[in-house]
């Protein structure tokens, strides 16, 4: 299989039908095979449902259901425990993601590059949002130094044997390209357009952001332990 496609959802019933439509359409132009994997963080509303019954004909489509939620670490985790693809394409289920983008991330992996980063240099998010984001970059430049942009962007592409090493523990899914860095991965990046949100609310979880220094601190003392050895 080339593609896997990995998108966490909580709380996102509005928002996956239309998802569904605007990505296999995307897909389907790459005219090469691939699958679609939901990962349902727990919802409380009728996104499980809603899956469901788009996956009931779908060879291609696959759900995976957390009970309680768990939060994006575990469910990126288990998505890459489960892509078959020989890329891994991940996004957000919010619709903020457009699925046209994959063509450009795509081309910029061709460049040679091991993961290619989505870079939202015009972010439409909420103010306070977007500042705590630049300080969590900055001072991941400083103490990692990072040179990618925007490393709270999900919309990226991974060559799969990059992935198959990670432990993606605690919040780890946010020092993730550090952790791919350190094991000596290339990694690109590319401009992308962000769109507001349409439906539902934002899951912006200000005590993640606020706490973006101890994962630097965790990251910088126990760094092997995120890193698999064989």
């Amino acid at each position: 299989m080339e593609y896997s496609v990995i998108i966490p959802v909580y709380n996102e019933q509005e928002s996956i039908r239309p998802l569904c439509c605007s990505l296999r359409k995307t897909m389907n132009e790459l005219g090469e095979s691939y699958e679609i994997i939901f990962i349902n963080d727990g919802s409380t509303d009728r996104t499980f449902d809603i899956l469901k019954s788009l996956s009931s004909s779908k060879d291609n489509f696959i759900v995976i259901n957390f009970i309680k939620n768990q939060g994006q670490s575990a469910a990126f985790q288990e998505g890459f425990n489960s892509a078959k693809g020989k890329i891994v394409i991940t996004m957000d289920g919010d619709l903020q993601n457009d699925p046209k983008n994959i063509f450009k991330l795509l081309a910029k992996l061709e460049e040679g590059y091991d993961v290619v980063c989505g870079w939202r240099r015009n972010r439409r998010d909420h103010f306070f949002k977007k500042i705590l984001s630049k300080i969590a970059n900055i001072s991941r430049r400083i103490f990692l130094g990072e040179k990618i942009h925007d490393v709270s962007c999900s919309f990226r592409v991974y060559m799969r044997e990059s992935l198959k090493n990670i432990n993606l523990s605690g919040q780890m899914y946010y020092m993730l390209t550090a952790i791919l860095s350190s094991s000596g991965h290339r990694l690109g990046e590319i401009e992308i357009r962000d769109y507001p949100r349409r439906f539902g609310k934002s899951k912006f979880n200000i005590i993640t952001k606020l706490s973006s220094g101890l994962l630097i601190f965790e990251y910088l003392v126990n760094k092997s332990k995120y890193i698999r050895i064989k």
